[in-house]
């Protein structure tokens, strides 16, 4: 992971030395199917979990992952919702990385979601808290959050997870195109009922049950105000 983590800074993806040191404490090799272990200290996806021929989760990619951390300037007291646990690696990361901040972390799959837990108590981290359900709905039990991480594509920001987001609070979340483009939005919540955000990577991620294209995610930058009812851009970069 050190030999990982030493290349990533040397493609100019890793620049916190805060996060560099959290993702050499976390082995990638945990996190992903056994046949695949060759592939988990490259830069590169791999199938974490599969059932029956069916795969269930990806590791996302190293480099696109601790750049999306890296977009939401976490401190290291804060509290972040993460959506779509997978087998654990990015809470796991960012459980080491936030030493006086905790992780709330969602994950649909039921078999997915024990596999994470039994991955995060190999650390004994007890800051990661992985909860079984739809992380569209986020958790407003935990809520509000510091920031907001989803490793799997949603159709964009919600009401629902817009209200647990603290104000200026950041999310950074792979919006749904279509299957083969998943860009990466970074949004921050500038106003109690506003948000602003901007296309920050190019993805392909894994999407969360049936989804559909929102036309407002056909701009790279927007800012938006929310309604329970509706999402209205209000200034585009048209």
């Amino acid at each position: 992971m050190v030999n990982l983590a030493r290349t990533l800074a040397k493609m100019g993806y890793l620049n916190d030395e805060r996060l560099f040191e959290a993702l050499t404490m976390i082995d990638r090799r945990h996190f992903v199917e056994k046949d695949l272990v060759s592939a988990a200290y490259s830069d590169r996806v791999c199938i974490s979990f599969y059932e029956r021929g069916k795969i269930l989760s990806t590791s996302t990619q190293p480099s696109l992952l601790v750049s999306m951390i890296e977009s939401l300037c976490l401190e290291n007291h804060y509290r972040v919702l993460e959506i779509g646990t997978g087998t654990g690696f990015c809470a796991c990361v960012l459980g080491k990385f936030l030493d006086r901040g905790s992780v709330l972390s969602i994950e649909i799959n039921p078999d997915v979601a024990e596999k994470a837990r039994v991955n995060i108590s190999m650390y004994d981290l007890d800051n990661v808290k992985v909860i079984t359900g739809d992380g569209r709905e986020g958790f407003i039990e935990g809520a509000p959050y510091d920031a907001v991480i989803s490793t799997v594509a949603l159709d964009g920001m919600s009401f629902v997870l817009f209200r647990q987001m603290k104000l200026r609070a950041r999310a950074a979340i792979p919006v749904f195109r279509d299957y083969r483009n998943t860009p990466v939005f970074l949004f921050e919540k500038d106003g109690e009922t506003s948000f602003s955000a901007y296309e920050i990577f190019p993805a392909v991620f894994m999407t969360v049950g049936e989804i559909k294209a929102d036309p407002l995610y056909r701009f790279s930058s927007f800012r938006a105000i929310v309604t329970r009812e509706s999402i209205k851009e209000i200034m585009s970069d048209r």
